[in-house]
């Protein structure tokens, strides 16, 4: 999924070139599949020998799908992560079980 967040990223910004074809795009096919499944709209210039697209623009879906995908590679926070809770868990215990071993 990061080339396809990478690609409507890419479409978003305006980074995007204005017509790919197969022949010298490595990455057509998730062109393709993005175009297919309505996130991307443009021209089609596909036929029988070559695949190909341009002036590519994100839908309303697509901007949901790229606020989605950026959610999901953003960082969490510290706190966020369950194991992180676990750990900071288990320091205050011990610093707990310390000080009232020292009291007693």
């Amino acid at each position: 999924m990061e080339k396809h967040r990478r690609i409507l990223r890419e479409i978003s910004n305006g980074e995007f070139p204005d017509r790919v074809f197969d022949h010298d795009y490595a990455e057509i096919q998730v062109v393709r599949e993005l175009f297919e499944a309505n996130l991307i709209k443009g021209a089609n210039f596909s036929d029988d020998s070559e695949i190909g697209f341009g002036y590519l623009s994100l839908t309303m879906e697509g901007r949901a799908m790229l606020d989605s995908l950026d959610q999901q590679a953003a960082p969490k926070k510290w706190y966020q992560q369950f194991s992180n809770r676990i750990a900071v868990l288990g320091v205050l215990v011990a610093i707990l079980a310390i000080v009232a071993t020292r009291w007693l």
